[in-house]
């Protein structure tokens, strides 16, 4: 390896070492000699010298020749346990340390043939079913600053978590943390999970969802190598277009907002498409402004009003291939999606939603049957009496 070429180290925060001591070049070898080893990967050049490799012995990986020397040796992104070597010249394909290759089709998320330090690397998995991400929070809020501000976050229904939420400064050329917060909680049939942190700086800022739940400290210079393997989602938000570069949220997998005009008092991640997130202005005149810079109008939406916050509610979306009367938009119509539209009536959905959701029950996302069933007797039945119920209170 050449005086110029650089290591990609990836690590939990503030790992707990003692120091090890340094050998020096050209003595003998001796693994008790090192403290505490974290990482070690070996790489022959022929056939002979695996076995002068000493990486599995430490703890970690040893390479079978690859039949030359290669020029790149990564870890996958969403299985750490698997290294990926590339020769040189690749010849299309990439070995792992048995020996058995891939193609640049079997991977995403970047090219595998290219060096990508200090951003994500390419994987050969596909991205976790339901991963877990910020789904809704406000940058900005009307009106004076909260001592508080929810943050809503969407994963695997039922599913418990731990970790932490941070906000990195980007008003500044080094990133700061100026918000550090542990959270944890347990996600709705929905999805979905709301927990409350100390009020959030106005942007510009990146706002970071980590799965340690031992946030960093105030005033801590944010380094995005440290805390890359344990970022579960990051959304940059600036006040200006200066500030742009200063976000990391892209830099962590994320999304980086270009500047809206303003300092958003609302983002929130279409329910549908997760890979859309929007930013509301205040005031929005009617508009919405995705993370490129795309406008579209509220009426664009359906399943609520995108322009105010719908905190433990599904979000609306601004997708078309939406199925009528499915408001939790999980690919049917049943009792569900009644529930849903009974306790956001008023605020998100209006009695004529309700005739929508009865007039398709039963109908599932997928090939038309031809008929539209109507909803069973025993459902409208429920309806009914909860509101004859309701009424009787009422007097």
């Amino acid at each position: 390896m050449g005086s110029g070429e650089g290591v990609e180290v990836r690590c939990l925060p503030s790992p707990r070492t003692r120091r090890p001591l340094q050998p020096t070049p050209s003595t003998r070898f001796d693994d008790n000699s090192l403290g505490t080893v974290l990482d070690a990967i070996g790489i022959p050049d022929s056939a002979l010298d695996e076995a002068n490799l000493v990486g599995a012995a430490l703890g970690g990986t040893d390479f079978v020749f690859t039949g030359d020397e290669p020029k790149l040796v990564f870890r996958d992104r969403f299985d750490p346990t698997l290294l990926w070597a590339v020769n040189d010249p690749p010849l299309g394909v990439v070995h792992s340390a048995e020996g058995t290759t891939a193609t640049s089709g079997d991977f995403v998320f970047g090219n595998p043939f290219a060096s990508t330090f200090g951003a994500v690397n390419p994987t050969t998995l596909s991205a976790p079913a339901n991963p877990i991400l910020i789904n809704e929070f406000e940058p900005n809020p009307s009106g004076s600053d909260p001592a508080s501000v929810s943050i809503e976050l969407r994963g695997p229904p039922g599913g418990s978590f731990t970790g932490s939420l941070i906000a990195v400064e980007a008003n500044l050329a080094t990133p700061t943390v100026n918000r550090s917060n542990a959270i944890s909680g347990i996600f709705d049939t929905n999805g979905l999970l709301v927990v409350t942190i100390s009020d959030l700086e106005n942007p510009s800022f990146t706002l970071v969802l980590l799965e340690n739940d031992v946030p960093p400290t105030l005033g801590e210079m944010f380094d995005v190598a440290t805390y890359l393997p344990t970022t579960l989602d990051a959304i940059g938000i600036p006040d200006s277009a200066l500030d742009e570069a200063n976000l990391v949220g892209a830099a962590l997998g994320g999304t980086d907002f270009v500047f809206t005009g303003d300092e958003p008092k609302l983002v929130f991640r279409d329910a549908l498409d997760p890979s859309i997130v929007w930013a509301v202005n205040d005031p929005p005149f009617g508009q919405l402004i995705n993370a490129e810079g795309a406008v579209a109008s509220d009426d664009d939406f359906v399943f609520g009003n995108p322009l105010v916050p719908t905190f433990g509610a599904v979000n609306p979306t601004s997708a078309t291939d939406v199925l009528q009367g499915d408001f939790n938009l999980d690919g049917v119509v049943n009792a569900a999606d009644y529930t849903v539209w009974r306790d956001g009536l008023g605020t998100k959905f209006t009695p004529s939603d309700y005739t929508l959701w009865a007039d398709n029950y039963g109908i599932t996302s997928g090939p038309a049957s031809g008929t539209i069933p109507e909803p069973a007797a025993g459902i409208l039945w429920l309806v009914a009496l909860s509101a004859f119920w309701r009424n009787c209170r009422r007097d």
